[in-house]
């Protein structure tokens, strides 16, 4: 699609959640079990419309894509795309003066296989 806001922060933690197992007469775990991974964080834009104050209050879903560029480079990036997205919140405090930032707090939603909660792309360049 194409760019709804300004983001001037963003941060996200991946959870994993992977467990291990235990056999009897072993005092070693015959492997690590996967788990859900759950992907949630928090982005800060200025409140520039309601696009995001929008989709939080009517509990829609977003995509959410963070393209990290390499500025040596012109084909180099990292790409994280979150292509199902709830807001948990929409932080508004108006400053005195100069723009108004709002802070997002969002979760990661598992979609299918072919989409999962997060997909990372690295180039090869």
């Amino acid at each position: 699609g194409s760019a709804a806001a300004c983001v001037t922060s963003i941060e996200f933690t991946v959870t994993n959640n992977l467990t291990t197992g235990s056999c009897v007469g072993s005092v070693a775990t015959p492997a690590i079990f996967n788990g859900t991974m759950n992907v949630s964080g928090s982005m800060t834009v200025y409140f520039e419309n309601s696009v995001q104050y929008d989709a939080f209050k009517n509990e829609a879903e977003s995509v959410l894509v963070l393209k990290l560029e390499d500025p040596t480079s012109a084909t180099s990036f990292l790409n994280f795309v979150m292509g199902r997205v709830k807001y948990t919140g929409a932080d508004i405090d108006p400053p005195q003066e100069g723009p108004v930032p709002i802070v997002i707090p969002f979760r990661a939603l598992y979609g299918s296989a072919t989409q999962p909660a997060l997909t990372i792309q690295k180039t090869n360049a």
